[in-house]
């Protein structure tokens, strides 16, 4: 009786020690700077091209992991270690648009606990640029 109940408690708290790792968790950062005046549209890891990015409104943009920086804002995200694409573009405040022609795409390389930062430089005439 005591071997059938230690086996029960075992297999009961099986979940809990398995489990209790918490598996891949995002433990490295990008810290995107917006290095203008300008308002600037950034989504990290999209499989959208410039073109659709643009045909987005900004509940879809935001909806599809896309945030928004005011000039001189910066926002760290969490992400797992390895490259990601980090995507900007300058917002035309008169029309709330995203120029096609404007996004500019980097790739960042993340070590296991690192962050790394970006700044997004120009202007919503130009195409922006990630560095």
């Amino acid at each position: 009786m005591k071997n059938a109940i230690a086996i029960m408690v075992a297999l009961a708290l099986l979940p809990a020690t398995t489990f209790a790792g918490g598996g891949d968790k995002a433990t490295s950062h990008i810290k995107v700077t917006n290095g203008s005046a300008g308002l600037v549209a950034v989504i990290v890891d999209s499989k959208l091209t410039a073109a659709q990015l643009a045909a987005l409104t900004k509940d879809q943009f935001t909806a599809k992991g896309g945030f928004f920086l005011n000039g001189k804002e910066a926002k760290t995200v969490n992400a797992k270690a390895g490259n990601h694409t980090v995507q900007a573009a300058y917002v035309n405040t008169a029309t709330g648009k995203i120029a096609a022609g404007g996004v500019g795409a980097a790739t960042v390389s993340l070590g296991e606990n690192k962050t790394v930062g970006v700044t997004v430089t120009g202007n919503a005439a130009t195409k922006a640029k990630i560095e």
